[in-house]
């Protein structure tokens, strides 16, 4: 990862669903010959935060702490560079659980009527 290079990218490759942009599309910007692969994973990172980031301040209401640590989870949100990401677009503390399986953290259900 190569952060403070000139280069953007918007990833909304098929819309998006959060805000509502249907007929948005991607975007990369700012490549040159001299473009690294660390500089163009970096503007992916940028980019996909920014659209998580977004769509987090759309859903939480007004009263919430937007001062509160992000709980990051799942297999890449252990990865420094991603939460070095996302500490740095949201200005926000990050916690990572060290759970492995989330999916098998809640007991099962039973569908209604079984």
């Amino acid at each position: 990862m190569e952060p403070g290079a000139a280069v953007t990218l918007l990833p909304y490759l098929d819309g998006e669903r959060t805000p509502n942009l249907p007929n948005a599309s991607g975007l990369l910007h700012g490549l040159r010959h001299d473009t690294t692969g660390g500089q163009l994973l970096q503007a992916a990172y940028d980019g996909a935060v920014h659209a998580l980031l977004g769509a987090l301040d759309l859903v939480l209401d007004e009263d919430a702490d937007r001062t509160a640590p992000l709980l990051l989870i799942g297999g890449g949100a252990r990865g420094t560079a991603w939460q070095d990401t996302v500490r740095r677009l949201s200005g926000r503390r990050c916690r990572c659980p060290r759970r492995r399986n989330w999916s098998r953290s809640a007991p099962p259900r039973r569908p209604p009527g079984s």
